[in-house]
């Protein structure tokens, strides 16, 4: 869902964009560093999620 939600948008910036060159090169390189740091960390988010529930499902049974 976020992967494609994702590329959407850069179809739709690379068309928007397309004469802007540099804005693109910023664009790409904006998105590359976000999918860098938000994937990693929403990802250890769900994974530390994942160990509470255990934890605290755990401690009540």
């Amino acid at each position: 869902m976020i992967i494609s939600g994702f590329t959407f948008f850069k179809v739709v910036s690379i068309n928007y964009y397309s004469s802007y060159k540099w804005k693109l090169s910023v664009w790409l390189i904006v998105n590359l560093f976000l999918s860098l740091i938000l994937f990693p960390t929403i990802y250890l988010i769900v994974l530390n999620v994942k160990i509470a529930k255990e934890k605290t499902s755990s401690y009540i049974t």
